[in-house]
């Protein structure tokens, strides 16, 4: 009984066919003919026609949820100055330079979230203050990264400034600054002063 019982929970939802096969169907199909044949039946009792095509529930897939993105997308009105000659997706200048203007301006930061134009602020920082090449944890990256997190997270608070749970996350990032910049202070005063002096926080 044990090993029938197993058996049936890891069976897939699904339903036979006429030759008795067992084939798997999504829940989101059926559960889509419940609700279509519900309404089907409340409108016959009101006397009521509709095209039932329009009410059909759909799973939507992450190829067509980024498609609907990228066609409300807008271009930015003001390009940020720091980044004009930055491309998404991690690109350089000389991976774009064979490409059409077109697509050029799709890939650069005219097109960019907000989450994306962080990105690649952070990753600039850690250009800027990494003391060797595969550095992305020392104290002075670490000032300037989260210097970049507060400032954008500022920026969100100026959009949206009831959102509570950013005003704590922004108290957050400001208290973990604090005390890796006190640390820095003590060990290496030459990166505090860069650090400060590059986001103007003296």
């Amino acid at each position: 009984k044990m090993r029938r019982w197993a058996k049936d929970i890891l069976t897939p939802k699904g339903v036979y066919d006429k030759e008795g096969i067992w084939i798997k169907t999504n829940p989101l199909t059926l559960f889509n003919k419940h609700i279509k044949k519900e309404r089907e039946m409340h409108d016959i009792r009101r006397g009521i026609v509709r095209d039932f095509d329009t009410y059909k529930l759909k799973s939507i897939t992450e190829e067509e949820e980024t498609r609907k993105r990228m066609e409300n997308s807008k271009p930015r009105s003001k390009i940020p100055e720091d980044l004009k000659d930055s491309y998404r997706f991690g690109l350089k200048p000389e991976d774009v330079s064979h490409l059409s203007d077109k697509l050029k301006r799709v890939l650069s930061v005219e097109y960019a979230t907000d989450r994306e134009v962080t990105q690649l602020r952070i990753a600039k920082a850690i250009d800027n203050f990494k003391i060797h090449e595969s550095d992305t944890g020392s104290s002075v990256v670490q000032v300037g990264v989260l210097t970049e997190r507060i400032l954008a997270t500022t920026d969100h608070l100026r959009k949206y400034p009831k959102d509570q749970v950013r005003k704590l996350f922004l108290q957050k990032l400001i208290n973990r600054r604090n005390k890796l910049m006190k640390y820095l202070k003590r060990t290496n005063y030459s990166g505090y002063h860069e650090v400060c002096h590059h986001y103007g926080l003296l």
